[in-house]
């Protein structure tokens, strides 16, 4: 099969910015990178998975600095900053060969100098360094994610500043990008003319309108309805209301029946008038010509009494509201059942590819030993590693590649310690005093359960939802292995909750028999006892409650030992 091809879209905007002198904004905050990265991938296989991830290779060893005479980056004889890997990845999840090849692939990337943590899609660099874009695409396998092409141009190297030097490749990036600050004022430049923006201002004739009437406007109304109408009117719309308001005051009638209208008709009117407090008389309707709305006996009014009553359309109202907030609070929590659910499995697929850069890492780390040697040092007794004249450095090396192929069998190993390498040196040169008296454990490695915790190391429990919340502190036992001369190398593998004689969670998937693959190791120290059996750690270290180190050891024939209760300090002074 042909290897796999990538194409770089936007190349000639690219090779332009490299003949100008590239350069790109790096701020705290993140700034985007312009030219923007555009992929165009083929000759995938289209029914394989695939990662793709975009990271920044180092160019120089040294600082840059920028100079006005030659107009030009030189390079300095200042070291460089030490260049923290990072990788911003094409999706979320893997995904297949042809939905990769259908369209192409854009990555969206900001540039921080920030040495805090830095959001997503942003990767972590210094200033005044140079740095060229690397597409890595990995392929899913058995293993885990496997590098299986790396894509660096030579035209996509940059220079990292805080603010532009070269004046050529600014005006260059203004006329192209678009979203831009400079390419914003510009526009606005031409669009205006003088550059001016003309402020939109209220016109000077413009007064705010009262919403009062004037006194004037009194005498414009227009007359009410017949008598009898305006009182009906009145009745019906003060029976249940404040009373009517005129120049935003109430007004009530003063006029008072004249005495021949004591008829038991408007004595009956009146009643009601008596027996409400919002049922007043008509207001007074002001006129040039006094109204007098009073002059023909009203209609009969009987008021309306207030409904007290449920009817059953309010019942099953009250029903519906009910139903509705219930359906509501269901759909709340099936929908964040499901959030948070992808959100753990976001976690778990970072997880697994931090996992592939950790293995390759100690690859790399461990393939410094010559194969012999490392052979020789695994082969020794456990009393033998731990004299001075083998280096602390030389057994972690060579039990790192030993750890590694346990792993491939067994998938025993969680995450190698990247800090081992820096204890196991330490060791090495304290060795090189002549009064150095070597503690009992001196550069042995030790592995650790996952369930105990190692600093700036992650303890699950196999809950994903305990990924990326690292121990701040070592426990108090691998203090006490690190006060004794050992160094702690690997965290191995459990059962979720530590509640199994199998050993299999969802981060890290399963760990199996090193004497017989198709069958479990045992728990909840699984991981400890395939590594150990498969001769990839000289001791270990588990927990045990309920046999989580007795039972493993007896299912892969090793040697398993349970302290009695606090028969090991708990506290170290």
């Amino acid at each position: 099969m042909e290897p796999i091809t990538a194409t770089l879209l936007t190349e000639e905007m690219w090779r332009e910015c490299d003949r100008l002198g590239n350069e790109m904004i790096v701020s705290k905050s993140g700034r985007s990178l312009f030219p923007r990265l555009c992929y165009k991938l083929g000759n995938m296989d289209p029914n394989a998975s695939y990662s793709i991830g975009l990271s920044l290779s180092l160019c120089s060893e040294r600082v840059f600095i920028y100079s006005r005479e030659h107009e030009n980056w030189l390079e300095t004889n200042r070291g460089a900053n030490q260049h923290v890997a990072s990788t911003v990845w094409g999706s979320a999840a893997a995904l297949k060969g042809e939905d990769w090849m259908k369209t192409p692939l854009m990555f969206s990337v900001h540039l921080s100098n920030s040495t805090e943590e830095v959001a997503e899609k942003t990767l972590p660099i210094h200033s005044r360094h140079m740095y060229n874009p690397v597409l890595t695409i990995y392929r899913e396998s058995p293993q885990g994610l496997l590098p299986v092409s790396v894509f660096e141009f030579s035209f996509t190297k940059f220079i990292s500043t805080t603010t532009y030097q070269n004046q050529n490749i600014l005006n260059f990036k203004v006329a192209n990008n678009k979203y831009s600050r400079g390419h914003a004022i510009a526009a606005m430049k031409k669009l205006t003319g003088s550059g001016a923006i003309e402020k939109k201002s209220r016109p000077a004739n413009l007064k705010m309108i009262n919403n009062r009437s004037s006194v004037d406007a009194k005498h414009s109304l227009t007359p009410p309805p017949e008598a009898h109408q305006a009182v009906h009117q009145h009745q019906q719309l003060n029976a249940y209301t404040p009373p009517h308001l005129m120049n935003d005051y109430p007004v009530y009638s003063s006029y008072t029946p004249n005495s021949d209208l004591s008829s038991p008709e408007s004595s009956t009117v009146w009643s009601p008038f008596l027996q409400y407090p919002y049922c007043q008389p008509p207001p007074a309707y002001h006129n040039p010509e006094p109204f007098d709305c009073f002059h023909y006996p009203p209609p009969m009014y009987t008021p309306l009494e207030p409904l007290n009553i449920q009817t059953d359309m309010d019942c099953w109202a009250n029903v519906q509201w009910a139903l509705l907030a219930l359906f509501g609070y269901v759909f709340y929590h099936f929908v964040e059942k499901r959030r948070n659910k992808r959100a753990l499995e976001v976690l778990i697929e970072q997880r697994k590819r931090q996992r592939v850069l950790n293995f390759s890492w100690a690859k790399k780390v461990s393939s410094q030993l010559d194969e012999v040697r490392a052979e020789e040092i695994v082969a020794l007794p456990f009393e033998k590693v731990g004299r001075r004249e083998i280096l602390s450095s030389e057994a972690l090396r060579a039990y790192q590649r030993k750890a590694l192929e346990c792993t491939e069998q067994t998938n025993c190993v969680c995450l190698f310690v990247e800090d081992a390498l820096r204890q196991a040196e330490e060791l090495d040169e304290r060795a090189k005093s002549p009064d150095f008296i070597p503690p009992p454990f001196f550069g042995i490695p030790i592995s650790v359960k996952e369930s105990v915790c190692i600093k700036h190391m992650d303890c699950t429990i196999g809950f994903a939802q305990n990924l990326n919340e690292t121990a701040k502190n070592d426990a108090n036992v691998v203090k006490q292995l690190i006060w004794l001369g050992a160094v702690p190398f690997v965290h191995t593998n459990i059962p979720q909750a530590l509640l199994s004689f199998g050993c299999t969670n969802p981060i890290y998937g399963t760990t199996s028999n090193p004497h017989d693959v198709s069958r479990v190791p045992g728990g909840s120290s699984g991981g400890e006892a395939a590594l150990i059996a498969g001769g990839g750690s000289p001791l270990g270290i588990g927990t045990d409650v309920g046999g989580s180190i007795r039972t493993p050891a007896s299912f892969c024939g090793i040697a398993g030992f349970k302290a009695s209760l606090l028969n090991i300090q708990e506290r170290i002074n």
